[in-house]
């Protein structure tokens, strides 16, 4: 039970994660070619791709949010129609420590591609 439930938030997370990707796909190489098109600017173009990264870097964690809610409101139930039930309390634990651990890279998950990049020396 506890490697489905893991396996199931790995893969909600990765969903989570590629949804701007999937989303953007169509649009960001139109958008930059419209902005090189425009005046050739170079300036206006980083402009309008970091905006749209920050967009969809915005987005996930919007998503992350939502997914906040509802994870504490199911763990609350699980609780609570299991208060005698020790196995179902420590499981709803473990569940929301690693929504804690989940949380923490999704919010901290800039910085640490940064950090990435700047061990190999791509920034």
């Amino acid at each position: 039970m506890k490697k489905t439930l893991l396996i199931l938030l790995v893969i909600l997370i990765t969903a989570a994660l590629l949804t701007p990707v999937v989303l953007a796909d169509e649009t960001v190489g139109d958008r930059l070619r419209d902005a090189a098109s425009d005046n050739g600017d170079s300036e206006d173009l980083e402009n309008k791709t970091d905006r749209m990264v920050t967009n969809a870097v915005d987005f996930v964690r919007d998503l992350a949010k939502l997914g906040a809610v509802v994870f504490i409101i199911w763990s609350g139930i699980i609780i609570w129609f299991n208060g005698r039930n020790a196995q179902a309390i420590a499981q709803a634990r473990v569940q929301l420590l690693l929504f804690v651990v989940a949380m923490f890279l999704i919010y901290s998950a800039e910085s640490i591609v940064a950090k990435v990049f700047q061990l190999f020396g791509w920034v």
